[in-house]
């Protein structure tokens, strides 16, 4: 069952977050680091209840199905996506899935979405190009710290 509180938690703090006098830049290292504490816990993928804010502040780039970069390599799987309300979509969509080394090297790298007709890249994924920079995940505390002192 998934930890609706911790989720409840990480969606005020990137409210909030979004709403401080600092640079998009800054925005997306603690937006990265929010999302990273919410995945230790049972929780759902909950960026799209965010995704006008995550849009706002370049955390998440768009595509559409035929300018997605795998769309060429894979055509007949970006193409049955439009037949799926949502889906994660994996760096190798046709990986064998009884080969356990195969399918834990294959990463979740998007997500697909049928009602805003996108394909969703997160900052510090392997497809995201709106900015050059890194993603620096603090240690929990830290990040925290630096929330709190930013908020007060």
């Amino acid at each position: 069952m998934s930890m609706h509180e911790i989720e409840d938690l990480v969606e005020a703090t990137i409210r909030t977050i979004d709403i401080l006098d600092i640079p998009s830049h800054e925005k997306r290292q603690l937006i990265a680091n929010c999302y990273r504490l919410q995945a230790y816990f049972d929780t759902s993928y909950t960026h799209f209840r965010l995704m006008d804010i995550l849009l706002k502040n370049d955390y998440m780039q768009t595509f559409r199905i035929h300018n997605f970069p795998l769309a060429k390599q894979y055509p007949e799987y970006y193409q049955s996506l439009q037949d799926k309300d949502f889906e994660y979509i994996y760096e190798s969509p046709e990986s064998d899935q009884d080969d356990e080394e195969q399918f834990n090297d294959n990463e979740v790298i998007a997500v697909w979405d049928r009602d805003s007709d996108f394909i969703y890249v997160e900052f510090g994924t392997p497809y995201y190009a709106l900015h050059s920079e890194a993603v620096v995940y603090d240690k929990a505390l830290e990040a925290a710290k630096k929330i709190i002192l930013l908020i007060h």
